[in-house]
């Protein structure tokens, strides 16, 4: 008679935890349909940091490719997002030090239906896609991001620099935007 309650008790157990998978797997699936959609208010700005050097061969057998780094942000009129930092010190003629702050920021200037326009807080070059290259001499700060597609950023460097690839993307369930 104990086992038939033991087996009682596991089986209410078993439904219990059945309901509660279902339910849950169903709020997921509901939230997702409900954040993704093609307005611009069920996206959010995805940004992928990464870097280049002129200096590294990428044929060379020790090579690691640069790490990339991804955030996300909510998209909201006038918001401006700090993307790098670099804190330094130099020298003047003089042989004075000096401390040397570069921040690279963008501040979302427009939004449209589906597109973000950033102002970038220093000129930064799109990356031509048949040749690769870039602008040295640009000296453009405003740029678009439409729908799904990347809009890949570099500075106007020739020896190394910052690479900033910019997304629209849906919110979906699990995306926490700053």
């Amino acid at each position: 008679m104990g086992k038939k309650v033991k087996r009682t008790r596991w089986g209410i157990v078993s439904i219990i935890v059945a309901v509660v998978v279902v339910v849950g797997v169903s709020v997921f699936f509901v939230m997702k349909n409900i954040n993704s959609g093609d307005g611009i208010e069920n996206k959010i700005l995805k940004v992928t940091k990464t870097y280049w050097s002129g200096w590294v061969d990428p044929k060379d057998s020790s090579y690691t490719p640069p790490k990339r780094k991804t955030f996300r942000y909510a998209i909201s009129l006038g918001k401006e997002i700090e993307l790098n930092r670099r804190e330094g010190h130099g020298y003047n003629h003089e042989g004075q030090r000096y401390e040397v702050v570069d921040i690279f920021s963008i501040k979302l200037i427009e939004i449209g239906s589906d597109s973000v326009t950033i102002e970038t807080s220093q000129p930064m070059s799109t990356t031509n896609k048949e040749t690769g290259g870039i602008s040295l001499m640009t000296n453009d700060k405003i740029f678009t991001i439409t729908g799904t597609e990347e809009l890949e950023l570099v500075t106007p460097t020739m020896d190394a620099g910052d690479i900033y690839i910019f997304q629209l993307v849906d919110k979906g369930w699990f995306s926490f935007a700053k």
